[in-house]
């Protein structure tokens, strides 16, 4: 009776862990698929600028 007890408690531990993993599993996936929406976007709003402008430091004024 006690190890089908413990067997229980182990299947019930294992059957949790699945599902938390899934659920991290489904998460992952989500936040990877919104990091390639922004990059995305942020590639198309950069090819919309264009190249930017070439500026150098001014020279100091301290002589």
């Amino acid at each position: 009776m006690r190890a089908s007890h413990e067997l229980e408690i182990f299947a019930s531990y294992v059957a949790h862990a699945r599902e938390q993993t899934s659920a991290g599993t489904e998460l992952t996936r989500t936040m990877l698929a919104h990091s390639r929406e922004r990059l995305a976007q942020s590639r198309k709003l950069l090819d919309e600028l264009g190249p930017a402008p070439v500026t150098w430091p001014k020279p100091s004024q301290k002589e």
